[in-house]
Parts: C-alpha cells; sequence; structure tokens
C-alpha cells in the first residue's frame, strides 16, 4: 500500500509494506525548551536555576577594601518590543531586555581595627543588562532583520598541533606552522 506525504511542493511516497511504527521526534525541541529554561521568561518563581543562578553564583561582590558590597536582589527579563515579523521587516534583534536588582551597601569602618561597624548607607536600583536574543517559535534568532540559526559544533581537544604543509608561493618549500587550541 502506498502512504502519500505532502512536503511543501514535494510529494513523498512511502512504499514500506509495514507501517512507520515509530514517530519521528521533533530534534529542536530539545534546543527550544533548553532556552527557555535558561531564560525562564514564563515562570513565576524563578529562584534556583537558569540565567537567575548564573546572576546568584557571581554575586555580592566586594572592594578591595570590604567598604562596598553589592548584593544581587533578582532580575526580570521584560517582553519583546516588536513581534518577529516586525524586527524582520525593520532589521531589528527580536529581543528581550534584562534588567537586575541590586543593593549596594556602605559600610561604615574603624579606621584603627579596619572592622565593619555599621551599615552607613544602602541605595537599591534596577540597572538594565543588556537585550538578549530572543529564540523564535522556528528555533531560529532574528539579529538585525535576518534569521539565524544554531549549528553545534565539535570541541576540538585543547593543545599545540604542529603541521608541516608546502609553500603556495615558494614552489616546493616547506613551512612548519603550529596552533595552540586553548583549554576554554
Amino acid at each position: 500500500m502506498l502512504n502519500t506525504l505532502h512536503s511543501g511542493n514535494r510529494l513523498r511516497v512511502d512504499f514500506a509494506k509495514t507501517p512507520q511504527q515509530i514517530e519521528v521526534p521533533n530534534l529542536l525541541q530539545l534546543q527550544q525548551s533548553s532556552y527557555d529554561s535558561f531564560l525562564m521568561i514564563d515562570q513565576k518563581d524563578r529562584s534556583k536555576s537558569g540565567i537567575e543562578r548564573v546572576f546568584q553564583s557571581a554575586f555580592p561582590i566586594h572592594d578591595s577594601q570590604n567598604r562596598l558590597s553589592l548584593e544581587y536582589l533578582g532580575s526580570e527579563v521584560g517582553r519583546p518590543k516588536y513581534t518577529v515579523r516586525e524586527s524582520m521587516e525593520r532589521g531589528l534583534t527580536y529581543s528581550v531586555s534584562l534588567r537586575i536588582k541590586t543593593r549596594l551597601v556602605i559600610w561604615d569602618r574603624d579606621e584603627n581595627t579596619k572592622e565593619k561597624l555599621a551599615v552607613k548607607d544602602i541605595k537599591e536600583q534596577t540597572i538594565f543588562i543588556r537585550d538578549i536574543p530572543l529564540m523564535t517559535d522556528r528555533t531560529s534568532f532574528v539579529i538585525n532583520g535576518v534569521e539565524r540559526v544554531v549549528v553545534n559544533q565539535l570541541h576540538r581537544s585543547p593543545g599545540v598541533i604542529f603541521k608541516e604543509e608546502e609553500s603556495s608561493t615558494a614552489g616546493s618549500k616547506m613551512i612548519f606552522t603550529g596552533q595552540i587550541i586553548p583549554d576554554r
């Protein structure tokens, strides 16, 4: 029995005698769900994972004399200003704004012992960090009005690689090159 499937402007014909048992998975769904869980836009409790966890690992920040400390209070991921279509038409990046709420604590210190005595001043402020590109429903990004996709690459092992190549300009002369691949 012939099974036909229309895919765009192409016709696919399946000549198999047995019906297909395994559903073809949506392989891009893994990237979509991973990116969504990193940004956590629609979730109420954003305290333990994603971008929230990244900020929590970097704060608090203290100055070298221990007079100031910058504390992290939370993050806000905004809503996109334009739709995907509007971003493409205007040549813009389809993105959301990332803001963090911080608290700067200024300590009063004893000049002799250099110990913290009391809190001198506290300032809280919401700071704009940057616009973060937002993944579309098609698992792509719109950057400067152009749709782009993420392609995974293999990571080359760190170390030093030496090559011996024949020169393209100096005839049969051999050129020895070295390439350093860092750990990061």
